[in-house]
């Protein structure tokens, strides 16, 4: 579990430190000061994805890699990124740091991970403004079902939509595409609302990790009060299994 997360020249933060995470932490400010930049940070130093795509998984729909220099604090000002992520006090520190070249055209400017990263709690970011970059649904799903937790996807799916049974991968033209499905009909999970995407993607991720670290940005957003009870539901339980959950 990490305990502490320190930032300097990320997006809006020169510089801070936030210690005593806990196995939740939630995160409350106005629009602005800084919540989903203290999610990425924490993504940034744990997942074990490459710069380049760790990176454009944050970028917002900015753009490609050469607006690199938009995710630097006032566009590359400080020169340099850092993050450190600590696990214990006085245990070993994960992290990245990059040097800032202010008309970057690319992530190439990293200067390695100088931090240990051998024992890296796996870290999923959820963040409904780039579910064009995530994984889609019906992977998320197969993950869940190899993890033995269908049920757990199947039931919140059940409790909020009106008269469905279950989730099914089906196809649509050879192509595999997540459906809520009812008695005689089915209906692509996209296309059922915005809210009950929102939680099937939020469940899928909290069931199929065993441990690690869930980052959830604004988990409530488009849900009904039923459906936000039932995120809280599925977020009490991965805790209860070992996943370390910090949400904005």
């Amino acid at each position: 579990m990490i305990s502490t997360i320190e930032i300097e020249g990320l997006r809006g933060i020169r510089e801070g430190k936030l210690d005593d995470l806990a196995p939740l932490t939630i995160l409350v400010g106005p629009n602005g000061s800084g919540k989903s930049t203290v999610l990425e940070s924490l993504f940034l130093a744990a997942t074990d994805l490459n710069l380049k795509n760790a990176f454009n998984r944050i970028i917002r729909g900015v753009g490609p890699s050469r607006h690199a220099r938009w995710l630097f604090y006032r566009s590359g000002k400080l020169r340099k990124l850092t993050i450190k992520a600590q696990a214990d006090p006085g245990k070993e520190q994960i992290g990245r740091a990059m040097d800032c070249d202010p008309d970057a055209t690319s992530f190439s400017n990293e200067r390695g991970s100088i931090f240990s990263r051998k024992r890296l709690p796996e870290a999923r970011l959820v963040n409904a403004s780039v579910f064009g970059l995530a994984p889609p649904l019906h992977e998320l799903f197969t993950a869940v079902v190899k993890g033995g937790r269908r049920a757990d996807v199947n039931d919140a799916v059940s409790k909020i939509v009106r008269g469905a049974t279950h989730v099914e991968i089906l196809t649509e033209g050879n192509n595999p595409v997540l459906h809520v499905v009812f008695p005689d009909y089915s209906v692509p999970a996209q296309l059922v609302g915005d809210g009950i995407h929102t939680l099937l993607r939020v469940v899928c991720h909290l069931a199929i990790s065993p441990g690690g670290l869930v980052l959830l940005e604004e988990p409530e957003a488009h849900q009904h009060p039923g459906a936000i009870r039932l995120t809280a539901i599925a977020i009490l339980a991965a805790i209860q299994r070992g996943v370390q959950v910090v949400l904005s």
